[in-house]
């Protein structure tokens, strides 16, 4: 599949918030932009929350049979 460029603005803090939380859960910032635009297309819907959650989930790959 071909790649492009998307040139976003985006606060200094919340870029560098997100590459160490998407560090932590072993992926890329791009990653986690490129899941999210799918299921975007996929859904076509999007969720915002105001409620800061204490915790994070953690993601484990689900074997398939």
């Amino acid at each position: 599949m071909a790649k492009t460029l998307i040139s976003i603005k985006v606060d200094k803090e919340v870029k560098e918030k997100a590459q160490e939380i998407a560090r932590e859960l072993g992926f890329s910032l791009s990653a986690i932009v490129n899941a999210y635009l799918r299921q975007f297309i996929r859904t076509r819907e999007v969720y915002f929350s105001l409620l800061e959650r204490k915790r994070y989930v953690k993601i484990s790959r689900v074997k398939k049979k």
